[in-house]
């Protein structure tokens, strides 16, 4: 019996002591393409994660283009949201150093300028894949990493294969389960 108890004390600290090592939760901020707020949920031992991206849409490039001399964005920032799985590799032995890579989908909402409208902007929604890849540090002693990443978008509606490459630095805090 002493054993047994003894046993289920060593797999309950076991336990509880791997999962300290893995983080749960993370929210940080992005600067770049987009401009924003990041919240990633941590599976798998950290192997795996989903991060959600709240931010700008053609803040810091891609303000002014085209589609093709059909409607067009003339100096217009709008606002995204961002679904994107990742999977997590540690770089070499050392634990704090990763990189990741994965693939989501992202809304975004601007203002377009058509071009028979005489310069009265109209909201536009639109809709497309998103697959980045980045690079983390997790700084020691402490629970921030800085991360950096880009990636490709390519748009679905209303113009399919519109293509936009968001790239992005940015800090996050680390919540430990």
């Amino acid at each position: 019996m002493k054993k047994k108890i003894l046993l289920w004390v060593a797999l309950l600290m076991s336990s509880s002591a791997f999962a300290q090592n893995y983080n749960n939760w993370a929210i940080g901020v992005k600067v770049g393409e987009p401009v924003g707020l990041n919240i990633r949920k941590y599976f798998d031992s950290g192997r795996k994660n989903f991060d959600v991206n709240f931010g700008t849409y053609g803040f810091l490039w891609g303000a002014t283009r085209s589609h093709n001399n059909k409607p067009y964005y003339k100096s217009q920032t709008g606002l995204m949201v961002q679904g994107v799985f990742h999977w997590n590799n540690q770089i070499g032995s050392a634990e704090r150093f990763q990189i990741y890579y994965g693939f989501g989908g992202q809304i975004n909402s601007r203002k377009r300028v058509p071009p028979v409208s005489n310069n009265v902007p109209e909201r536009h929604i639109s809709l497309g894949g998103v697959a980045d890849a980045g690079m983390e540090y997790s700084l020691p002693n402490n629970n921030l990493s800085i991360f950096a990443e880009l990636g490709i978008y390519a748009e679905i509606a209303p113009k399919p294969l519109f293509i936009h490459v968001p790239g992005s630095i940015g800090v996050r805090l680390n919540l430990i389960n």
